[in-house]
């Protein structure tokens, strides 16, 4: 019978480097510690997308083990099974979900990465003192470190990062738009751009961003929908393309969504403050959701001047 684990380390390597979606990749790293090694070691590590959608659990930064802080878990959405992934690159960074698998990582050196879980390659954008806007007092209120933890609300990118040609190479195409700030306004950066350029736009507390069908689109807290038009860099802007819905108070948030083709918004109608706590020095509010509402938007068609 034979014996797996003699297998010669450069043909596991191969048989890793062949692997593509991450489920296989993590099966093939637990088989034995040989095994596991040859995944380490690998000079050319795939993009590796998820056949299952997963979530990032939050970091447990309570643990005394530096070892464990260097550990995240991943919950698989359709078998609620989780699985622990060696990643000491999104160590104490607060990490956004991002697209195509990567992660948008910011840290107390106020760097700003993109970050690949499964692959963990890194991609440096331009740092977070490098947005136009930075209307927080960096006082004993709060520190530039401190502003790290809520300054970016929410990123999304035109493409993949990578080439699919060269693994190893960036894409210089792809584009990044971020809510960001205290008045949660539009900012993009390209890759290789060394700083972040702001959007102008028509009104500010954006909700959401998406990328549909080679536009970028944001909602902002009243439900105005805008598309941004980032070609021209000395004159970034973005233009409403719907007004907001009849309905709209404080209690509504607000998301873009793809779906089957067509660009939804999606308004989650919260209900009143629930409070957890055994004294009223200790509560913390909660907010619970009421309803959800659907509005499907007419297709954008961008008018062209004779």
């Amino acid at each position: 019978m034979a014996d797996w684990t003699d297998l010669p380390m450069d043909i596991l390597v191969v048989i890793a480097e062949s692997l593509t979606v991450i489920e296989d990749f993590i099966s093939f790293s637990v088989v034995c510690k040989e095994w596991q090694s040859a995944t380490v070691i690998l000079k050319k590590k795939p993009s590796l997308p998820t056949r299952y959608p997963r979530i990032m659990l939050s970091e447990n930064v309570d643990t005394k083990d530096q070892g464990n802080q260097d550990d995240r878990y991943f919950l698989n959405l359709l078998t609620s099974k989780t699985c622990q992934l060696k990643l000491p690159e999104a160590s104490g960074r607060r990490c956004l979900g991002a697209h195509y698998g990567w992660l948008l990582t910011v840290g107390f050196d106020l760097q700003i990465n993109l970050l690949h879980p499964f692959s963990r390659q890194q991609i440096c954008l331009p740092p977070l003192l490098t947005f136009p806007d930075q209307q927080y007092e960096y006082d004993e209120t709060y520190t530039p470190q401190e502003v790290n933890r809520f300054f970016v609300k929410k990123i999304a990118i035109s493409s993949n990062p990578q080439t699919k040609n060269n693994l190893h190479d960036y894409n210089h195409e792809c584009v990044i738009l971020a809510i960001y700030g205290e008045f949660d306004v539009l900012a993009f950066a390209r890759l290789g751009d060394t700083l972040w350029t702001n959007i102008q736009v028509p009104s500010r507390c954006y909700d959401d961003v998406l990328y549909y069908k080679g536009r970028f689109y944001a909602v902002d807290c009243h439900g105005v929908v805008v598309v941004c038009d980032i070609n021209d860099n000395n004159d970034p802007k973005a233009t409403v393309v719907a007004p907001a819905p009849s309905e709209t108070h404080d209690q509504i948030q607000k998301y873009s969504v793809e779906s089957s083709g067509d660009l939804l918004l999606v308004s989650r109608i919260r209900g009143g403050t629930l409070f957890e706590g055994d004294d009223d020095d200790n509560k913390k509010a909660l907010y619970y959701t009421n309803d959800f509402s659907i509005l499907k938007l007419e297709e954008y068609h961008e008018e062209v001047n004779n």
